[in-house]
């Protein structure tokens, strides 16, 4: 969704918020293929905006499986 992609980087300083960032860049083996975002916050206050915005933009998936 491009309001979205627009939208989470105005949340973050440039730089920090990645697009088709490739994991293998990130992980200790090298491997991985590429995360929609991949995002860098330097802080507790940037990771809670962050946290904050995708709890009410994200559909919550159900799961059944942990109620039984």
């Amino acid at each position: 969704n491009e309001y979205f992609t627009d939208y989470i980087m105005k949340l973050m300083p440039a730089g920090r918020v990645r697009v088709n960032e490739p994991m293998s860049a990130h992980t200790t083996f090298r491997v991985g293929g590429p995360a929609d975002f991949f995002v860098q916050p330097e802080n507790v206050e940037e990771l809670s905006v962050i946290i904050k915005y995708l709890a009410v933009t994200l559909p919550c998936p159900s799961d059944t499986s942990l109620s039984k």
